[in-house]
């Protein structure tokens, strides 16, 4: 592993969504310069100092690139809620493709040498038989939701862009991550809102739950951000990269465990308006590559993830 850093001045589209700010404090943890961007109508977090930039303006993002001197981009910016993506397919093209190729376009017409780390989702591999478990990256794709194919396509359009003028990206395929902070239309935020609220006396003692046959690979947001820093200096140019935890979890086995750690007794009912049109019953990454690459370790389990949303949940309710 390299120790020299080779980029110096790093950028941060999406700064307003759940995974930016904890990128943010890594990446200047680590001794970079780092610049985070958010759309001028969204809030963020109040003690980050946010540029303005919209990735679907695409001279917006060419003066940002250039008024600071930025030699490496984390592209984040996505409409990234699966359900949103089922009732808003042509919004969700529309910034995750047209905004990832404007961005790709201002690297182009700027500086080629600039190394874009794309950040995508496991989602993409779609359905797959057990036996294809773990997914690696060599794994053919089939997305199965319109977030995960616009994700797909992204990532296709970035390849031809370094194909054919040579820019310098990296595919990071991102699986499930959670942590303090996170949106409750994610499940496990979710989860733990609901019980905060039941502790609280503001819901009836009653969890509303979607599909809980499913597994998935759930990672704690900020073993995700400690693997996308370690990419940045070590990651090689247009390779694909899962960054997971390489185990999955069933999503009723989470369930449990967060109310195992409530004070109250709670029932469980289904909601049918939670399911998924289609669904991955399921999948989790080998993250072989990205160790091999970075040596990435994680730091947390899931239950120290599981305790930290139900601590903040039961502080924001």
């Amino acid at each position: 592993m390299k120790n020299n850093k080779r980029y110096k001045n790093i950028l941060i589209t999406g700064g307003a969504g759940f995974v930016a700010p904890y990128l943010y404090e890594q990446l200047v943890k680590s001794g970079y310069h780092v610049y985070i961007s958010k759309l001028e109508q969204e809030i963020g977090q109040v003690d980050l100092p946010y540029l303005k930039l919209d990735i679907l303006n695409i001279n917006n993002i060419k003066e940002v690139i250039k008024k600071y001197h930025i030699d490496a981009i984390f592209h984040l910016a996505a409409i990234s809620n699966v359900p949103f993506s089922w009732q808003h397919p042509n919004e969700t093209f529309n910034v995750n493709v047209n905004g990832t190729i404007n961005v790709l376009e201002a690297i182009k017409d700027i500086d080629p040498k600039i190394r874009l780390l794309l950040v995508g989702s496991g989602e993409i591999y779609g359905k797959k038989e057990k036996s294809a478990m773990p997914l690696k990256e060599n794994e053919t794709c089939n997305p199965v939701n319109f977030y995960a194919m616009s994700k797909y396509v992204a990532e296709k359009v970035a390849s031809l862009y370094h194909e054919a003028y040579g820019l310098d990206v990296i595919y990071i395929r991102a699986f499930n991550h959670v942590g303090p902070r996170q949106s409750t239309a994610f499940v496990l935020s979710d989860f733990a809102n609901q019980i905060a609220k039941i502790e609280k006396g503001e819901q009836a003692p009653t969890i509303y739950v979607g599909n809980l046959a499913s597994y998935r690979d759930f990672s704690d947001v900020r073993d995700v951000v400690k693997a996308y820093t370690l990419l940045l200096e070590n990651g090689q140019t247009n390779e694909v990269y899962n960054v997971g935890s390489g185990s999955p979890y069933q999503i009723q086995f989470l369930l449990n465990e967060l109310l195992k750690r409530s004070t109250k007794k709670i029932e469980i009912a289904v909601d049918e308006k939670r399911f998924r049109p289609i669904d991955v019953e399921y999948y989790y990454a080998s993250i072989d590559k990205l160790v091999a690459a970075t040596n990435f370790k994680k730091e947390y389990t899931i239950e120290d993830t599981l305790d930290n949303l139900l601590m903040y949940a039961r502080s924001n309710v």
